[in-house]
């Protein structure tokens, strides 16, 4: 198990090729398999992007907690 973060690329709706990458940090005692984090990134998401109607999900995945974090 290692620690991961959710990595999302969220677009304007208004404009699809302005594209920013978010990280989604996931609690440290969340040691989890990337399979267990692409299956948690969805709640994660859905929770981020509530407040968000402008923008769309481009694509979703886990990778490897930053150093600098």
């Amino acid at each position: 198990m290692q620690l991961l973060d959710i990595i999302i690329t969220v677009c304007l709706l208004s404009t699809p090729d302005k594209c920013d990458t978010i990280r989604i940090e996931v609690p440290e005692e969340y040691y989890m398999t990337p399979y267990q984090c692409i299956m948690r990134a969805q709640m994660n998401i859905a929770e981020y992007m509530k407040d968000k109607p402008q923008y769309f999900i481009k694509r979703f995945d886990c990778s490897r907690k930053s150093k600098d974090t």
